[in-house]
């Protein structure tokens, strides 16, 4: 049973994430879910330093998250796997089997050292991507995704292109599905390379 949403907010780590979610869809991430190329910033380079980390699954297995370039773009996720997150599951789940051959997922647990909720949600939800611990939230930081101990980012996931630019940013439980795919879709079929040379 889905724990109901009004017991679950007077916990007040959750509550911090609950207000940041109402933030997101009031329109606070609407620039950077509707125009993610004015978002994306400076560019980056083939593997810009967040990726560059290294972080382990609960199995103690290691995912280099630069790994997926220049091959497949990559989605990082940062969630806490509260509720709002835990409805987002089947569609990135669906999303990474959509674009398997060009697409790569992290999902990046913000609990620091709790490992027992993570266990748990990869027992429960079964996803075919990693779900990696970073106690020290250095791939967050690196990113400039501050928040709260054990509440998610406002800007929640993150999705770098081949060539190493950030394409788009938002709250996956606020972006819209549509949107989301739009941006993987046109991520994917950006250049391995930015500003190729044009062949005569």
């Amino acid at each position: 049973m889905r724990t109901d949403l009004r017991a679950w907010s007077t916990d007040s780590t959750h509550w911090l994430s609950a207000a940041a979610l109402a933030v997101a869809m009031s329109g606070g991430l609407a620039l950077s879910q509707e125009h993610p190329r004015e978002q994306q910033g400076k560019p980056l380079s083939a593997a810009p330093p967040a990726l560059q980390h290294t972080l382990r699954d609960l199995d103690g297995r290691q995912h280099r998250l630069a790994d997926g370039l220049p091959d497949r773009a990559v989605l990082l996720w940062f969630t806490n796997f509260c509720p709002g997150c835990e409805e987002r599951f089947p569609f990135v789940e669906r999303l990474g089997r959509r674009h398997s051959d060009s697409l790569a997922i992290f999902a990046i647990s913000v609990l620091g050292d709790d490992r027992k909720t993570v266990a748990r949600m990869r027992e429960a939800l079964h996803p075919s991507f990693p779900l990696l611990l970073d106690p020290g939230d250095v791939v967050a930081g690196d990113l400039g995704l501050k928040h709260a101990p054990n509440a998610c980012p406002l800007v929640n996931a993150v999705l770098v292109a081949r060539n190493g630019e950030i394409t788009w940013r938002g709250h996956l439980s606020a972006a819209k599905d549509d949107d989301i795919e739009a941006a993987v879709t046109g991520t994917i079929g950006m250049p391995q390379e930015k500003n190729p040379e044009k062949k005569e």
